[in-house]
Formats: structure tokens, sequence, C-alpha cells
């Protein structure tokens, strides 16, 4: 009778072993989960601040190219080539301003009229500035541009600034 109440007792305390394992396992995938999002969303929500400044620049008459040339910048990279970088290409690319290629951490991404480039395959650095449009890792990937070379390396965010 003793050891058919220690065997019950064992499996249980097993049991709520398992089952508190279980609630702390669910419960961290969850965490995790509301943490990937919350970051998603906080950076969806700087795009859209970006492109409200970005619009209010153009309604004020101001735009990117002004800002390149008058710090004599004609020749650039635009480094992140997802929504922001694909309108930045489009919104110079026919003015005075030569886009030499894109550069991003996912070069399979195809944009006519641009080469899309990873980092890594970078020879030279010829152009006179890269422009980060992936503003929300911009201090890593400055410091990246900068160890592969490039010297002059902006953020976006920092020209549109600069109309306001």
């Amino acid at each position: 009778m003793r050891k058919v109440i220690v065997k019950i007792f064992i499996n249980f305390v097993l049991f709520l072993a398992g089952l508190f394992l279980g609630a702390y396992w669910i419960g961290h995938k969850y965490c995790l989960k509301l943490t990937n999002s919350e970051i998603i969303a906080n950076k969806h929500l700087h795009m859209i601040r970006l492109y409200d400044i970005w619009m209010m620049t153009k309604e004020n008459g101001n735009s990117i190219e002004e800002y390149l040339k008058r710090n004599e910048i004609q020749t650039i990279a635009i480094y992140g080539m997802s929504y922001m970088g694909i309108r930045l290409f489009h919104e110079l690319k026919n003015t005075g301003i030569h886009i030499k290629y894109g550069l991003d951490c996912n070069p399979k991404m195809r944009l006519k009229g641009l080469d899309i480039l990873d980092l890594k395959n970078i020879e030279k650095c010829d152009v006179d500035a890269v422009i980060v449009t992936a503003i929300f890792s911009f201090d890593e990937i400055k410091q990246n541009l900068e160890k592969a070379g490039f010297a002059n390396v902006i953020a976006l965010d920092e020209i549109l600034y600069n109309f306001i």
C-alpha cells in the first residue's frame, strides 16, 4: 500500500513538473513572439513617420536631390532596398544624381535599372555617399559600411530632417 501511495505521489509530482515546464515553454514562446511583433510594429511606425516627413519636405518644395547637390554628392549607393530604398531610387533616378548600385543584406531582390549587391561583393567604394534607408538599424549598418571603406554614410532621416 505504501509503494502505491509513493508511486502516485511521484507521478503527481512529475505531472505537475511537466505542467509547469509546458506552461513556461508556451509562455516563453508567446513572449518572444510578442516582443518580435512589437519590434516590427515600431519599425513600421518609424517608416510611416519618415514617409510623412518626406511628403512634408516635397510639399514645401524641397527635395533629396537638392540636399545632395548642395553637399556636392553626385554618385550614391542606396543601402536597404525595401520600401524606402525603392522609393528613393525612383525619386532620384531621373535627376542629376547617379545611383551606382543598391546594397542590401538580401541582394536577391530585383529592381529594373539598378544592380543590387551584397556588401561583401563590393571591391571599391567608388561613390560620394551611401544613403541608408534602413534607419531602424542605422548605427550597426554605418559601422559595417565604414569597415568596408565607405567614408560618407548618411541616414535618409538625417537628410529629411534638414528640411524641417
